[in-house]
């Protein structure tokens, strides 16, 4: 989470980047595998449903069984889904960052 990480958790994700940049920058392989999602929320291109598939297997046929469960069976199983504020992500629509 962010408190765990640190008031300037981010700064650690510029760090990493401006590492991949300067690796390619000079042509040298970098050993990271890099999932859908991620590449296509660096490049600009809007994510979906069906990129969770790419991050976490799992979780994308678990959420997906949800969706394909009538409204009554899902009111029965009495689910709760909150988004901690802590780990909520906000997005400015007009820079696309964080």
């Amino acid at each position: 989470s962010a408190s765990s990480a640190g008031e300037d958790h981010l700064s650690y994700f510029a760090l990493l980047g401006r590492i991949c940049g300067l690796a390619l920058y000079h042509r040298e392989t970098v050993g990271v595998a890099w999932s859908h999602a991620f590449l296509k929320a660096v490049f600009g291109y809007p994510l979906n449903f069906d990129d969770l598939a790419s991050v976490d297997p799992a979780l994308h046929q678990s959420q997906r069984t949800l969706l394909a469960m009538p409204a009554e069976e899902l009111g029965a199983m009495c689910l709760c889904f909150e988004v901690d504020g802590d780990e909520a992500v906000v997005y400015e629509e007009s820079s696309k960052r964080r």
